[in-house]
């Protein structure tokens, strides 16, 4: 089904299910501000093992990488050492999913970048899990709800491999 929606059309619609589930959300659980909201989501978010990053330029210091938002597990991000045209990666070490991470100055950048694309498709997974069918209840089986019932969760699980995004 969503091979026939041109890509655009498809991030268009996921973001808005994203908005209409974060409205519904915050109304229900009565925050009375998006960063409430943000604040809920980065709390109810996955753990997992964590890479650590550290850099000398006048002090130490670390930055913690997240974990992979699909399966927690650790991330190891990299850059390519060169100096003009350097691309990022990130790659879990345990389901061997990696993503490109667009050019980086060097692994401490990588590592800025997975953290900015892990947070985004957590909590976009997390969205998309708030996503139900329900079928109405019936004295007699109803064949076509069931089938639409079932395309919808098929539907869900391509747009969860979309967000994803992982090669």
């Amino acid at each position: 089904m969503l091979d026939k929606l041109p890509f655009g059309s498809i991030i268009y619609y996921v973001q808005a299910i994203s908005r209409t589930l974060l409205e519904r959300s915050s109304r229900k659980r009565g925050f009375s501000s998006e960063e409430e909201v943000k604040n809920f989501l980065v709390k109810e978010g996955i753990g997992g093992v964590e890479m650590d990053l550290t850099r000398r330029v006048d002090k130490e210091e670390t930055l913690r990488v997240e974990p992979c938002p699909v399966c927690s597990g650790e991330i190891a991000v990299r850059d390519c050492g060169y100096s003009t045209f350097n691309p990022g990666r990130a790659e879990c070490k345990s389901c061997k999913r990696g993503w490109e991470l667009g050019s980086v100055n060097d692994t401490w950048d990588a590592g800025v970048k997975w953290n900015n694309r892990a947070r985004s498709i957590s909590r976009r997974l997390k969205l998309l899990s708030l996503l139900t069918v329900n079928i109405p209840l019936s004295s007699s089986r109803d064949y076509y709800l069931e089938d639409k019932a079932e395309e919808a969760e098929e539907l869900k699980k391509e747009l969860a491999n979309m967000i994803v995004g992982a090669k």
